[in-house]
C-alpha cells in the first residue's frame, strides 16, 4: 500500500521544524544531508530531493528496509519488512526511560485489520497534500514508512534506529484533528533526528542519561533524559501552532492536552531544563536555540491575553491553505 508524493514547491507555507523554525530551514537541513546525491549544476526537484534523501538514510543506518526507487510513503503490509522494523524498535538503549523498546506488541492485527487500520493514514495524506501549510506533502517527503501495531502504553512513536519510519497504534480510533496531531507529533521527532545529525543537538550522551540530569517533560510531565524533553518541547510548540493556524484550540483534553495546559506545561518544562546547573555541559548550542525559539512561540500564543481551548475563548483555525 503506497501513498504518492505530490508535485509541487516544497517551500510555499509559512511553516518547519514544521511550524517553529521555517520549512526553508528544514528544506536547507534535507539538502546540506543529502548533498552528495544531488546534481551539482542545477536545483533539484521534489522527486529528486526525496530520492537523494533516501539513498543517504540508506548509507546512515543500512539495516532499516527502504524502497530506495520509491517516491512515496509506504504504508507497511508486508510481513518481512514489518518483522525487521519491529526489531529495530525494540533495539534498548540507556535513553530509554519508559522500555520504549517493549512498548510494540506483534501479531495482534490481522493483515486484514492493519490495511483497514493504515487506510484512515493515506485519508489524511491524500485528501489534499496541500492543506495545513502543506505539512502533508512534507510528510511524505521525510517519512518513508508507516505500519500499525499494537501497544498497551503508547499510540505511536518513532526511534533514531531508524529514522523516517512511524508506527502508529489503531489510527481509526482516533479522530480526523486527532490523528493530524499524532502524525505531526511523530514527523516532528523524525526532523529533531535529521536536525541533529545535521548540527548535533546534546554535548555528553552518557551524562543525560542520568537521572540528576533529567528535566521535565512537557507531554508526559515527568522528569525524563534530556533528549527527549527536548523533543517533547519541540513538539508541543508545533502542536500548538498546528492548533492556532489550522485545527482551532480544543475544549477539554483530546489524545493531547488542552492548549492552555501545554502552554502553562511547557512553560515549568523550559524552567526545569534551564534550572539543571550543568545545563551548558549538556546541551549544544542548537538545542538551546530550539528552545528559545519555543518559548518565543509560547510567548506568541500568551501575548493575546486570552484562554485557548476554553468554551467560548477559543479562537478559530486559520482559512485552510
Amino acid at each position: 500500500m503506497f501513498v504518492g508524493l505530490a508535485s509541487g514547491d516544497l517551500t510555499k507555507g509559512d511553516c518547519t521544524m514544521f511550524f517553529l523554525t521555517g520549512q526553508r530551514a528544514s528544506l536547507e537541513t534535507i539538502y546540506a544531508l543529502a548533498k552528495a546525491r544531488l546534481p551539482a549544476d542545477q536545483p533539484a526537484s521534489a522527486l529528486q530531493l526525496r530520492q537523494a534523501y533516501l539513498r543517504t538514510l540508506h548509507a546512515i543506518q543500512p539495516s532499516v528496509p527502504i524502497d530506495l526507487d520509491a517516491l512515496i510513503t509506504r504504508l507497511i503490509d508486508d510481513a518481512a519488512c514489518e518483522a525487521k522494523l519491529l526489531r529495530l524498535f525494540s533495539v534498548d538503549c540507556p535513553l530509554n526511560d519508559l522500555g520504549q523498546q517493549e512498548a510494540i506488541r506483534a501479531g495482534v492485527y490481522s493483515w486484514e485489520t492493519t490495511r483497514r487500520e493504515l487506510q484512515a493514514v493515506r485519508d489524511v495524506l491524500t485528501a489534499d497534500p496541500g492543506a495545513d501549510s502543506g505539512v502533508w506533502r512534507w510528510f511524505q517527503l521525510v517519512v518513508h514508512s508507516v505500519f500499525c501495531s499494537h501497544s498497551d502504553i503508547a499510540s505511536g512513536g518513532t526511534t533514531s534506529a531508524a529514522v523516517g519510519v512511524i508506527w502508529i497504534k489503531k489510527p481509526s480510533a482516533f479522530e480526523r484533528t486527532d490523528l493530524k496531531e499524532l502524525l505531526l507529533h511523530e514527523m516532528t521527532h523524525t526532523l529533531m533526528f535529521l536536525d541533529e545529525w545535521r548540527y548535533g543537538h546534546y554535548l555528553d550522551y552518557p551524562a543525560i542519561a542520568r537521572r540528576e540530569n533529567y528535566a521535565l517533560s512537557p507531554i508526559l510531565a515527568k522528569q525524563r533524559p534530556l533528549d527527549k524533553v527536548v523533543h517533547a518541547l519541540v513538539v508541543t510548540a508545533e502542536i500548538l501552532s498546528f492548533r492556532e493556524l489550522h485545527a482551532g484550540h480544543p475544549h477539554g483534553e483530546r489524545r493531547h492536552p488542552d492548549s492552555d495546559r501545554l502552554i502553562r506545561a511547557a512553560e515549568q518544562s523550559i524552567a526545569s531544563v534551564r534550572g539543571l546547573p550543568n545545563i551548558g555541559q549538556l546541551l549544544a548550542p542548537r538545542a538551546c536555540f530550539l528552545i528559545g525559539e519555543c518559548e518565543k512561540r509560547i510567548r506568541s500564543l500568551k501575548a493575546t491575553g486570552e484562554p485557548l481551548g476554553r468554551p467560548g475563548a477559543s479562537r478559530s483555525p486559520a482559512p485552510a491553505s
